[in-house]
């Protein structure tokens, strides 16, 4: 496309500016982000911007997104947080949707309404001679919203002519992943929906297993993902064909065997390990016979009791670790 001279030229000029103030500002978010949000720029292209112009909207050469960027969060609940760090750091002079926009959204209505903030770099910043003035976009997304956007905007921003089923498609894709967002936030009220007041073994003796953790270790000495310890448990004692009761009593013999005080050099699991063993050891040697058949195995520490039993060292299945 045939782009004016004049155009040419004051995109040229705006460019090396918003570059030293790209730089500036994706520095500074990428300081202090989360680590697990994602956070991408860019100037918007030469053709790109003589479109924009062309819109009408603006009165004069400047607009509002020549250089913008984008922060992804998890989901809704960490939106706020994201506005934080741009409020902190920035000046916001316009953010969108305002409230009364979202108040006038039809219920049937799924057009774009991602968090768009028009900022300045603001007093903060003013030793920035020549930046302070420049207006910027930062846009504030969720993963999902981020993916719908990427995954459609070719669909809905740059086809080369109107398509009313593509677009159709594409906002039908985005009531969907609303709805999903919705369920991500509202997920633990979601769980206490009689409709899913349903239970499976498995799940309940994982419950009974972080019940004995609870009741045999302080939280300090506990993981964060207890989850995975329970299921880990969980899959040993039905090889091992064992009750959670039955690991109780193993356990309370040991706590006894040391005086009143389980390991506290050795992680839970492999605690239970030594109980077991202890308890009843021809059973445990059962077990790893099962083990072998899965094709699984067993790390153990080199100063637990089956890892110095000189018949059990010898599996295939057992893994010594020195510590």
């Amino acid at each position: 496309m045939k782009i004016a001279s004049c155009i040419r030229e004051i995109y040229k000029e705006r460019f090396e500016l918003y570059g030293i103030l790209k730089k500036l500002v994706d520095e500074i978010i990428r300081s202090q982000k989360n680590d697990r949000w994602h956070f991408e720029s860019r100037i918007k292209e030469e053709l790109s911007y003589a479109l924009k112009l062309e819109t009408g909207r603006y009165s004069s050469p400047d607009i509002d997104d020549f250089y913008a960027a984008t922060i992804v969060v998890e989901d809704y609940s960490k939106i706020d947080q994201a506005l934080d760090l741009v409020s902190n750091n920035f000046e916001i002079l316009i953010k969108r949707p305002t409230d009364n926009v979202f108040g006038k959204q039809k219920p049937w209505d799924f057009q774009f309404t991602d968090i768009r903030l028009v900022c300045q770099l603001g007093e903060k910043w003013s030793d920035k001679t020549g930046l302070c003035n420049l207006n910027f976009e930062i846009q504030i997304k969720t993963f999902l919203q981020h993916a719908w956007s990427i995954a459609t905007h070719d669909l809905v921003y740059k086809s080369h002519s109107p398509n009313w089923a593509l677009e159709r498609v594409a906002y039908q894709l985005k009531s969907m992943l609303e709805h999903a967002e919705l369920s991500i936030l509202e997920a633990k009220t979601l769980g206490e929906s009689k409709l899913l007041q349903r239970d499976h073994l498995d799940y309940r003796h994982i419950e009974e297993c972080i019940s004995i953790f609870h009741e045999f270790w302080d939280e300090k000495e506990l993981p964060p993902d207890l989850k995975r310890l329970a299921e880990n448990t969980s899959q040993f004692l039905k090889l091992y064909e064992s009750s959670v009761g039955e690991l109780r009593a193993a356990l309370e013999a040991k706590k006894a065997e040391l005086g009143g005080n389980l390991y506290l050099n050795i992680s839970p699991f492999n605690t239970i390990i030594e109980a077991l063993y202890s308890k009843d050891r021809a059973k445990f040697i059962t077990c790893l016979d099962k083990l072998e058949s899965k094709k699984r195995s067993l790390i153990i520490p080199n100063d637990v009791g089956p890892a110095v039993d000189g018949e059990i060292c010898k599996r295939k299945c057992i893994v010594i670790v020195k510590q």
